[in-house]
């Protein structure tokens, strides 16, 4: 999904445009937020689509805090991209964005949740990568 390196080149841009903090804060936390979306139980995928998958990144990046600074903004341009790489384009209403930012990093907010305001939030931009035929699992 996205590697550490490609994580910390996102939040180095971020951080830089907003003025905050650059760099990695906590590392184990980093790895932790984005080998969440691979988490099983007992073998079954506990995000088994794509929108659950970047669901659980960005809520792991919200709630962990893994850099320095730009956080909330980091995890959403990552959950962004990643959402475009797929055809999709995240177009939020602020209020509600502020929303689901404020419960996640209050931990009020469930990773099912976080999932389904994705999907409500987002528009097809264009054909998935792959081709005529191919079929998002999200």
């Amino acid at each position: 999904m996205i590697l550490p390196h490609e994580a910390e080149a996102i939040q180095q841009v971020v951080a830089e445009t907003f003025g905050d903090p650059v760099g990695v804060r906590d590392e184990k936390a980093l790895h932790e937020a984005l080998a969440r979306p691979f988490a099983t139980q007992q073998g079954i995928p506990s995000y088994p689509t794509y929108f659950g998958k970047v669901g659980a990144l960005l809520q792991a990046l919200v709630e962990r805090k893994p850099f320095a600074g730009a956080n909330r903004r980091t995890a959403l341009v990552i959950a962004a991209l990643l959402l475009e790489e797929r055809g999709y384009r995240l177009k939020p209403d602020p209020g509600r964005l502020k929303a689901l930012m404020t419960g996640m990093e209050l931990g009020f907010t469930s990773p099912h949740r976080v999932s389904a305001w994705i999907k409500e939030n987002t528009v097809r931009a264009r054909p998935a990568r792959g081709g005529v035929g191919h079929r998002d699992r999200a």
